[in-house]
């Protein structure tokens, strides 16, 4: 065989080994001729609920539901709403869905039976702001036994505050207005039927990111309020309030046992590293290193049997889609794409994917749970290292030559 040939072998295998590593992958889980995105398990593995959307805009949204594989889909919402699930909906017992509904005008919270009947308002006028604070100010997590839920709600009494730009003629004009984009926004309990919505902070926030323990009584919560900024704790009455990681952190998941919550740490840099502590705050470790300049992790979920962590790695729009091992040993690319969620069984991984400017909802089997003995997360997007590009392109010059 020539030396051309053993060349272009060589390069093509050094091809696929630079590229990121896969587990069984079915990219069409869930596709729609619209955007389909935020994949949720039902407690039992057999649905997947969903939102969809025609358009970029809010105002086109639906809440849908599928059979696991993509089949049997149905619209959930009506067309004369925008609405559907930004958070976990599914109630414990899995017997309702927990959503966002303009239908009556502002948008409120919502619950319905996995069929759509049933559809009940629970909140009046608690100015869910989602425009104002991303995802996170339309979060809502159930309590562990379905009887009450925490969420989120943006503050509508701040005073107008205007940034005024200067005409050519030295007057000046309105052309922002800062409350529509600073708003305080707190943390609320209500009960699943509607019944005592009790508000649980002090309106000094904003609070965001409400997270409910697992078989417990405490909710974790994220303060971005430069005087009391960190990830908090409280009873679910809203007493014994406790910091337990003072810094700029978001995207907080409790272990599946609730001794555990791994959070996103945003650093002075502009970086980001993935994090874990004990549920009191104590034993911090990093098990991530620090993203590159303006890249970020997001989306941190945990594995059913609390050993593995899947969350998203990259630049914004080019998320990959990570597991580690809960002591950040060992890390492992297993694909592309956002808001990755783990299956009840732990064997399956639902996410968004973006090709063809379009999303839709995808599938990972994970054939082998357990990882390599060693990866290394990159600082950048997975590429060849320097001997494999020099061995690459002297074999395209020794091609060229011949």
């Amino acid at each position: 065989m020539s030396m051309k040939y053993i060349l272009c072998f060589t390069t093509m295998v050094l091809f696929f080994i630079a590229s990121p590593c896969n587990a069984d992958e079915n990219t069409f889980a869930i596709e729609n001729s619209t955007n389909t995105f935020a994949p949720y398990w039902s407690p039992d593995g057999t649905y997947i609920a969903y939102s969809s959307s025609t358009g970029n805009s809010l105002e086109n949204l639906s809440g849908c539901l599928s059979r696991e594989g993509g089949m049997d889909k149905e619209k959930l919402t009506s067309e004369n709403e925008s609405g559907g699930f930004f958070f976990d909906p599914w109630s414990p017992e899995g017997d309702l869905l927990l959503y966002i509904s303009n239908l009556t005008g502002n948008y409120e919270l919502w619950t319905m039976h996995p069929d759509g009947s049933g559809k009940k308002k629970l909140t009046e006028g608690v100015f869910l702001e989602n425009y104002l604070l991303g995802l996170r100010g339309w979060e809502a997590d159930w309590g562990p036994d379905g009887s009450k839920i925490v969420y989120v709600s943006a503050s509508s009494e701040n005073g107008d505050i205007w940034d005024m730009v200067e005409k050519e003629d030295g007057t000046k004009q309105r052309m922002l207005n800062k409350s529509n984009i600073c708003k305080d926004s707190d943390i609320w309990i209500i009960n699943s039927d509607g019944s005592e919505n009790i508000r649980l902070t002090d309106s000094n926030g904003p609070y965001l990111e409400p997270q409910w323990q697992p078989e417990g009584n405490i909710i974790a919560y994220v303060s971005n309020n430069p005087e009391t900024e960190g990830i908090w704790i409280m009873e679910s009455d809203g007493s014994e309030k406790s910091r337990i990681f003072e810094g700029k952190a978001y995207d907080i998941a409790w272990s599946p046992e609730g001794d555990e919550i791994a959070y996103v740490k945003t650093n002075n840099n502009h970086t980001t590293s993935l994090w874990v502590m004990n549920a009191d705050g104590s034993n911090q470790r990093k098990i991530t290193n620090d993203s590159g300049y303006y890249k970020a992790h997001s989306f941190p979920v945990w594995s059913p049997d609390a050993d593995k962590i899947v969350f998203n790695y990259g630049d914004i729009g080019e998320y990959g889609i990570w597991i580690t091992d809960h002591k950040g040993n060992e890390k492992l690319q297993i694909g592309r794409g956002f808001m990755p969620q783990w299956s009840p069984e732990g064997n399956k991984i639902a996410y968004t994917s973006a090709k063809n400017k379009r999303r839709s909802i995808s599938m990972i089997e994970l054939d082998d749970k357990s990882l390599p003995d060693s990866t290394k997360m990159p600082e950048k997007s997975p590429s060849f290292g320097l001997l494999e590009s020099i061995i690459m392109l002297y074999a395209l010059f020794i091609m060229h030559k011949k």
